[in-house]
């Protein structure tokens, strides 16, 4: 019968919603999408042929299809005629209520229904932003209201928490985003705003934090990852090199936005929980592990400048009870990036001196060793280079190692029980200190040997510079002498 139609009726919108009704009793989602899509077309100013293919959708228990239908009137509230029809926000809780309820129980088809979510709340996301602009609503109510704006940030969310683990990290980030774009869209609490308000006000402060630390983690996994394929294809042959600085790019562009994220993060901490101690103990966690992040995107960006602080806003975060494990990360991560042995030097140093001892003897011993093998490398650029700046940092780098010697004694002659409650045995790390500080004691007593010998070479070497200078003078003088007595005698001679 279709087929004997004119291409006039055929065309035609309800002729297009007759035959989408067929096509989902038949099973036909292709045919289904195109009759879809052709009413979407050709309907008009009239969306209620597109509502009826929402409600015929829901009858056969097709919910993509629905949801799609859904999207294509939201294709068209741009139009003034539909835009009057449609409440934005209800078709968008509808369709994302379809899609989430079709993810549950999906086969084959759940990349497609991931997809549509991941669309339809970036959809929801500019469409909110879209519609809360002052223009927008100037004689009217906002179209997104806070109530909206709550359901869209909790899905979003809420879904993005549930599939972290599952999901690709981009994927989840794209669910991450939007809600960071929902969260952004709530007004400033007003003056007069009550008790009820401002705490409302501060949890949703507190799910946009936890929104940052997921995004910085999700990022530092995709940094990670970037570095690993790096290193598997480092043999891969031709390309690697451009493949290798595209890698790096776009680490760095992970490892940035890592950092967007911390700073994020801690400014909300100390407008809303810091020294709150209700609160203080999740926030606080989560800070920490985000500094130790912080720390591995500066080191990896060559900040060397800035590990210091983050160092210091750890310490203030974790606070003198800290189990410091935060801290612990952090040198681990410095000991593997390739900082300048300055610089690492000083950062270790400030991570032992803030470190919990009596918590952590064990690994302050491990610290100590580290930072001591570090200093007498560093004390190497003193012999091996005769230059100012060399001289002055190997200085430097002995006196460091005195000082640690000094707390690795204090350590040792006050033991602290070992983390498992047994009695630790240090007799190898005593024996490896003293063995090395006396190779190194001798190294230095044969460099000063050297130098007081080759001393006296060069005083040597001057006074019988000198001595020649003194003959030269000498018989210079005493040719002065012989030329003046043979005038004088060639004088007398002519008289």
């Amino acid at each position: 019968m279709y087929r004997d139609m004119s291409a006039e009726t055929q065309a035609d919108p309800i002729t297009q919603y007759l035959m989408f009704k067929v096509a989902l009793r038949s099973g036909q989602q292709g045919d289904a999408a195109e009759c879809l899509e052709s009413v979407c077309k050709r309907s008009g100013a009239d969306a209620s042929l597109l509502y009826a293919c929402v409600v015929e959708a829901q009858r056969t228990a097709d919910k993509l299809t629905a949801a799609a239908a859904l999207l294509k009137v939201l294709e068209r509230c741009g139009e003034p005629a539909i835009q009057e029809q449609v409440h934005v926000p209800a078709l968008l809780r509808s369709a994302a209520r379809l899609l989430l309820s079709e993810l549950g129980r999906q086969g084959s088809a759940k990349d497609e229904v991931v997809g549509r979510i991941f669309e339809l709340f970036e959809e929801a996301a500019t469409q909110a932003k879209r519609l809360t602009q002052p223009s927008t609503h100037a004689a009217t109510d906002p179209v997104f209201t806070i109530p909206e704006l709550d359901w869209f940030s909790r899905n979003s969310y809420n879904l993005a928490l549930q599939s972290c683990t599952t999901w690709p990290p981009q994927q989840t980030l794209r669910l991450l985003r939007s809600c960071l774009h929902f969260l952004d869209l709530y007004p400033p609490p007003s003056r007069d705003a009550s008790p009820s308000e401002h705490e409302e006000t501060k949890r949703r402060a507190l799910r946009r934090m936890f929104c940052d630390f997921l995004c910085a983690a999700l990022l530092v996994v995709l940094a990670r990852a970037e570095e690993d394929e790096e290193m598997e294809g480092g043999t891969a042959g031709k390309g690697t090199q451009a493949a290798g600085v595209a890698a790096n790019v776009q680490r760095q562009s992970y490892y940035s936005a890592t950092r967007q994220h911390v700073h994020d993060f801690g400014r909300r901490w100390r407008q809303h929980h810091a020294g709150d101690e209700a609160a203080g103990g999740a926030t606080n966690e989560k800070y920490a592990t985000l500094l130790t992040w912080d720390l591995e995107a500066a080191a990896w960006m060559r900040d060397w400048e800035g590990l210091g602080a983050i160092v210091d806003e750890c310490v203030v975060v974790q606070g003198a009870d800290g189990d410091g494990m935060a801290l612990d990360t952090m040198a681990d991560v410095l000991l593997c990036a390739n900082a300048p042995e300055a610089t690492t030097m000083i950062i270790l140093q400030k991570i032992l001196s803030a470190h919990p001892v009596p918590a952590s003897a064990k690994k302050n011993k491990r610290w100590i060793r580290c930072l001591f093998q570090l200093a007498l490398l560093a004390s190497n650029t003193d012999q091996d280079h005769d230059h100012d700046h060399d001289h002055d940092h190997g200085t430097v780098a002995i006196a460091t190692a005195e000082n640690l010697l000094d707390q690795a004694l204090l350590l040792y002659q006050h033991p602290q029980p070992a983390d498992d409650g047994e009695d630790s045995d240090d007799s190898d790390e005593l024996e490896w200190l003293a063995a090395t500080t006396f190779n190194r004691a001798v190294e230095f007593y044969c460099a000063a040997d050297d130098d007081r010998l080759q001393e006296e070479e060069w005083q040597q070497q001057e006074e019988g510079e000198a001595e020649e200078k003194r003959e030269e003078a000498k018989k210079k003088q005493q040719q002065q002498q012989q030329q003046q007595q043979q005038q004088q005698a060639e004088a007398e001679a002519k008289t």
